[in-house]
């Protein structure tokens, strides 16, 4: 019979054919001496580059399986996909922009083996994530550890896939009981409504974490984030911003017993945003609904004092000399901010505004 591997990497990915390979090189190195431990699972959205041809020429060099879908099916969707093809008895998200901390997936692998064993089994594991020159999460502990659901109170952020590690027998379980696609889209039934939309890797973290008894926990193994460095417009700045504060606004709606880091929503951020909306008055109705959900989130984290200075900054804004000085110290900074263009007719993002506007509203 053959072995059950340990851990499936699994890798959503998109048209980003050329640091895609980057990664795919880097699990090369990484998975030297443990290929019969280790499976590869990807899943590619319909790309449009060369993502198929450069997987077809990675097959003979990798423990990899691919798919691809015949069009472009949201983030979500795909990542249910890719998980759905793990064979592991864990896995292991990973996004394609991404890199690995060295020695990380070995020390995974053994860390599973060694600590995860049937008379504790892990429902999820939690890795750093290495950004910026520093780890996410400031830990007191030095290896991996494994901790009784519960008996683990530091935040950890749950948003970024390549912490994220899953109980794969968990995971399928959530998979076929509590998810429904309708419409093209994710519907969780034990909230019978589109939450954590764009997160479903969070919401099977979650409800995994949930239902089990352990939690493994990395210090110092996992991925370096965002190690593209892609550059977005400002649209895309200011959705990626809302999606992220409409998800701390369910997170502390549906899992309160969950210490979800929020460094990911701060006040330096919406300085931003607002001088965005100074230059680009048709983005005013998105940067309000920013302005709006970080007020509601730094309410409910009992933050009167950051509250104050966001409420400071719209007013200064709506003074009609501050916007030229607003504006003109953002494009002073704009080139280490990971922005372009303040255009952005692409519809898809369009519809999602949209749709997350109306969502920031109802929470």
């Amino acid at each position: 019979m053959k072995k059950e591997k340990i851990l499936s990497i699994c890798i959503p990915t998109y048209n980003r054919g050329r640091v895609l390979e980057r990664l795919l090189a880097n699990l090369l190195e990484e998975i030297a001496g443990i290929q019969d431990s280790v499976e590869i699972c990807i899943s590619d959205n319909g790309s449009t580059d060369d993502t198929s041809a450069i997987l077809r020429r990675w097959e003979a060099k990798l423990p990899l399986r691919h798919r691809r879908n015949p069009a472009n099916l949201g983030y979500d969707r795909n990542a249910l996909l890719v998980t759905k093809m793990a064979r592991g008895r864990y896995l292991w998200y990973m996004g394609d922009d991404d890199l690995i901390v060295k020695n990380s997936v070995r020390q995974v692998v053994d860390s599973l083996e060694k600590q995860g064993g049937e008379s504790r089994e892990l429902g999820v594991f939690y890795l750093n994530n290495y950004s910026e020159g520093k780890w996410l999460t400031k830990l007191e502990f030095d290896s991996f550890q494994v901790f009784r659901r519960g008996g683990f109170g530091i935040p950890l952020d749950a948003t970024f896939a390549g912490s994220v590690g899953l109980n794969r027998r968990l995971a399928f379980r959530v998979i076929d009981q509590q998810i429904e696609e309708r419409d093209g889209r994710l519907y969780k039934k034990n909230f019978g409504a589109l939450v954590l939309d764009g997160f479903v890797h969070s919401y099977l973290f979650l409800e995994c974490m949930k239902t089990s008894d352990f939690l493994g926990v990395g210090p110092d193994i996992g991925m370096i984030s965002r190690a593209d460095g892609e550059r977005t417009s400002y649209k895309k700045n200011l959705y990626i911003g809302l999606l992220m504060r409409v998800y701390l606004l369910e997170m502390k709606k549906y899992y309160p017993w969950f210490n979800q880091y929020t460094g990911i929503c701060t006040v330096k951020e919406q300085f931003v945003k607002l001088a965005l909306a100074c230059e680009d008055p048709e983005l005013e109705g998105a940067y309000l609904a920013n302005y709006r959900a970080l007020l509601k989130v730094l309410e409910l984290e009992g933050k009167p004092f950051l509250a104050l200075l966001v409420r400071t900054s719209e007013l200064c804004r709506r003074v009609p000399f501050s916007k030229p000085v607003l504006v003109f110290i953002y494009k002073t900074a704009r080139r280490r901010t990971g922005l372009d263009s303040q255009t952005d007719t692409n519809p898809v993002l369009e519809t999602n505004m949209s749709r997350l506007m109306r969502r920031a509203e109802e929470l």
